[in-house]
């Protein structure tokens, strides 16, 4: 009967140990019954650490647990023997009354993967010793798998782009040929199958990479696949036979969650031959304004923006990650493009760009309103370079653009210094007089530097309690530039950099318009939502005996608003 390749090695071991131990003598024999008769004393045997945890077995319902004393299912540590090669445990189960000897290679061949062969369990009135029970696996029993459940992806063995042909059972599909895509993640890759006539439908199969290793000459794989087809573990599990040639690579694929029926990377259920294929090479360069500080975030979200340090690729992240498995976007710069704009300096071009596991050509574009502030839009997955900067692919709507600062920004000054007090908020439970408003100070205490604090609408007023001893909120400015008449200005939370906040700012007719918004920066102005009066303007003074200079009626618009009823002023 032939075998996978998979036990080879388990198989050997088993043969020569079998043709060299004999017989154990009789008073060791029954020791080991004695002992194998207490099933309660686990002392002697301890499974090992690295088996911790939660496994799937094809064939078996549920979650196997396994710690330190027990096997979902199998049962007990009773008794456990090792050498360099094999791992020999015995197992108690309590339920059945019966024992059964399993037995593993040594070392484990991945941390996410147990193989192993097992005996039958014997009913304890049968007597077998440790060895007796051992002896009955021969070299051709059948190799079982477990797969770790919640296992971390690795880095798969081969990665890249690939056509590849594969044969299902007796048929082989070769024209037309098959594509794999590279993922952002390296430890996933996407196999596009095209449909084979009269066998085989047209299907795309994400491959997750948990573990390889070798065995003797021989190189496995365990992943989980998914498709629209895969809705249970023994449909996502897989184990693969490989081998690396000058022309590509060779894989054999199991046809269940076990890694059987794996003779060669030529000969199993499914196999695949992949041949590489090149990624674009790049063709142009991001400006060093872009690229000298490598690492941006967008005020909108929590994504991080990496430049590689060759100027040719943009990496996007989640949070503040530079892991490889926090990649959202990877995108090599193919074809630049000269722009006309009427503020501040732009660069566009077509990327090659990698989104999970989808790649084509995307469009980008970026404007440089000041050092520390970009604008970018980008555009969707286009089939070919020249298709990614047309209409079709890529708006110009300037209401979707992505405001991003440097990862870490410098302070600058802020515009529109002065101290401003709006108010009073209503609602409070208090006089009218003494009711809770806010001073605005822009650019006073230091000139990068503008601050939020609570005071009485009325300072000539004796409150209660000086509400200037409630809060204070500063933020620190990184940029300001001017368009269609409207001034803007970027600052964040000295106390959580990661809350920006876009404040615009509009002159008119003998009367200003302030609005913010947080984290992010429209193009247009909404006065007409929340808005707060400034009671009071005094210029930044060292001394408040110079105290009011002007009067303005300033509308304070959306963001004044949420800081003031959100931060807990009451």
């Amino acid at each position: 009967m032939r075998t996978a390749a998979a036990g080879l090695l388990l198989m050997g071991l088993w043969s020569c140990l079998e043709g060299a131990r004999g017989r154990p003598a009789a008073a060791d024999m029954s020791a080991l019954t004695r002992e194998a008769d207490r099933p309660s004393d686990s002392g002697n045997c301890a499974l090992p650490d690295a088996w911790n945890g939660e496994w799937f077995l094809s064939g078996v319902v549920g979650v196997i647990n396994i710690n330190q004393n027990s096997i979902t299912g199998k049962g007990e540590c009773v008794l456990q023997k090792s050498d360099k090669f094999i791992h020999k445990f015995l197992l108690y189960n309590r339920v059945q009354n019966c024992s059964q000897c399993i037995i593993t290679s040594s070392p484990q061949q991945h941390p996410n993967v147990i193989q192993f062969k097992e005996s039958y369990c014997v009913p304890s009135e049968e007597q077998y010793s440790f060895e007796e029970l051992c002896d009955t696996i021969t070299g051709n029993a059948d190799l079982f798998t477990m797969f770790r459940l919640n296992a971390e992806p690795e880095r798969c063995p081969f990665n890249g782009r690939y056509s590849f042909t594969y044969t299902q059972g007796y048929t082989e599909c070769s024209n037309p040929v098959s594509q794999t895509e590279t993922c952002v993640k390296d430890s996933e890759m996407m196999l596009h199958y095209k449909s084979c006539p009269d066998a085989t439908e047209e299907r795309n199969v994400k491959l997750e990479c948990l573990g390889s290793w070798r065995n003797g000459e021989n190189r496995y794989l365990i992943g989980r696949i998914t498709h629209t087809m895969a809705n249970s573990n023994e449909e996502i599990f897989r184990c693969f036979m490989y081998k690396m040639t000058d022309s590509g690579v060779q894989l054999a694929q199991s046809a269940d969650a076990t890694c059987n029926a794996l003779y060669s990377p030529q000969e199993g259920p499914q196999t695949l031959t992949l041949t590489p294929e090149n990624d674009p090479e790049p063709n142009c360069v991001f400006p060093l304004w872009l690229s000298e500080r490598r690492s941006w975030h967008a005020m909108e979200s929590d994504v991080q923006f990496r430049f590689a340090a060759s100027g040719t690729s943009l990496r996007q992240y989640t949070g503040n990650s530079t892991d490889d498995d926090d990649v959202i976007l990877e995108t090599t710069c193919m074809r630049d493009f000269p722009t006309r704009i009427t503020i501040g300096e732009s660069f566009k071009a077509v990327m090659f760009a990698t989104r999970g596991c989808s790649s084509g050509y995307m469009c980008m574009q970026f404007i440089k309103l000041n050092d520390q502030i970009v604008q970018l839009h980008q555009g969707r997955l286009a089939k070919t370079v020249d298709a990614a900067c047309t209409k079709s692919y890529f708006s110009v709507n300037r209401t979707d653009w992505t405001t991003l600062i440097p990862t870490v920004a410098s302070g600058v000054t802020c515009p529109f210094p002065g101290e401003y007090v709006v108010g009073p908020v209503p609602g409070n439970n208090v006089e009218p007089k003494c009711r809770q408003g806010t001073k605005i100070s822009i650019g006073c205490a230091r000139d990068s530097f503008v601050r939020f604090q609570p005071t009485a609408a009325d300072g000539n007023v004796q409150c209660p309690k000086p509400v200037e001893e409630i809060n204070l909120m500063e933020f620190v400015c990184h940029g300001h530039w001017k368009e269609n008449e409207i001034s803007f200005f970027i600052a964040s939370d000295r106390k959580n950099y990661s809350a920006r906040y876009c404040f615009m700012y509009q002159a008119e007719s003998g009367s200003v318009r302030i609005s913010s918004i947080p984290q992010r920066c429209p193009n247009l102005i909404n006065p007409q939502n929340d808005l707060f009066n400034v009671t009071k303007f005094t210029e930044c003074t060292a001394s408040a005996a110079n105290s009011v200079s002007s009067i303005f009626h300033v509308v304070i618009g959306l963001l004044f608003s949420s800081l003031l009823l959100g931060v807990g002023w009451r």
